[in-house]
């Protein structure tokens, strides 16, 4: 009798998740966006593609973040109270490119590859292509899977 339950609760259950797929399919008629691809977390959608994530050091970059503002904001105001309006309108251009340029590399797209690239046109039947085992695409080339962000970056550096 108990492994008759079992069978009826592991169809209920594949059923139930079926349903719950073919739900969230039939929401809008667009694709599913992941909230989190591999340890990245996807802040934001364009295209298609991840355009702002946090990675998985988020924290790390959250407090240098802030280090960034307070220790930058301090010689900013140390200089528009001391050096004159000239050196202190520097500072402002500099500490406003560090806040942007640190903004841009911490939270957009390293690249990440999310489908197999376009099969070449010359491949014979039966030849072997390299695939990533980890996350089971087809990568192009010049990708390379990054094992702290569990996912496959296309131009890895």
């Amino acid at each position: 009798m108990a492994k008759t339950t079992n069978v009826a609760e592991t169809t209920q259950n594949e059923e139930q998740e079926e349903v719950n797929l073919i739900t969230e399919v039939d929401k809008k008629d667009k694709p599913i966006r992941r909230q989190q691809i591999g340890n990245l977390r996807v802040l934001m959608w364009r295209n298609g593609e991840p355009f702002f994530v946090l990675g998985p050091d988020w924290a790390f970059s959250i407090c240098l973040y802030t280090m960034v503002i307070i220790f930058g904001g301090m010689f900013t105001i140390y200089t528009y109270n001391h050096d004159g309006v000239v050196l202190f309108g520097l500072s402002l251009t500099l500490w406003l490119g560090l806040l942007l340029s640190f903004s841009m590399t911490v939270f957009m797209n390293p690249g990440i590859q999310l489908k197999d690239r376009p099969m070449p046109k010359d491949v014979e039947l039966g030849a072997k292509l390299r695939s990533c085992h980890t996350c089971g695409i087809i990568p192009e080339k010049g990708t390379v899977h990054c094992a702290d962000c569990d996912v496959c970056i296309k131009d890895y550096d």
